[in-house]
């Protein structure tokens, strides 16, 4: 029973420090340091996971999404290089969103600003054509002219 305590707390003592050690980002996956792995690319709407798979196991939804590539050795100078030029950025989700979202309503009520530019144009337009079309022009007083005013000549024949 002693020796099951003892265990027990070795064990204990065993996980929590490899969760500070996850959670601190000092752990890496295993397969991060073999030799002649296969490496499967596919989307994440590719994966498959039913309740009956182990954990860690997935499938795959079509087969013909699935790139494979196998990598003979691993190679240290491609990876330090690759870890100089990583760029961990941790982004405010939301400040995104709300600026995407502003600027799609800017673009939205650029579109329908113009929309209504063009719109008054068309109106404008087909006023015009109409007021030129109509006989209002032609029946003005000033343009009127009367026969009592006008001089008869007798002599016309």
């Amino acid at each position: 029973m002693l020796r099951d305590r003892a265990m027990q707390r070795t064990l204990g003592l065993f996980f929590r420090r490899q969760r500070d050690r996850r959670r601190r980002g000092l752990t890496c996956c295993p397969g991060d340091k073999m030799n002649n792995v296969d490496i499967v690319y596919t989307m994440a709407t590719n994966l498959k996971k039913t309740g009956e798979m182990d954990v860690g196991q997935v499938g795959f939804v079509k087969d013909k999404e699935v790139r494979k590539m196998h990598v003979a050795s691993r190679d240290n100078d491609i990876i330090r290089r690759l870890n100089k030029t990583r760029e961990e950025r941790k982004p405010d989700l939301i400040v995104e969103r709300e600026e995407r979202d502003r600027q799609e309503r800017l673009k939205q009520r650029k579109v329908t600003q113009e929309q209504k530019e063009r719109e008054k144009e068309e109106d404008k337009r087909r006023r015009e054509e109409a007021e030129r079309r109509s006989y209002t022009n032609l029946m003005k007083a000033e343009n009127m002219k009367s026969n009592l005013d006008q001089d008869d000549d007798d002599d016309f024949m």
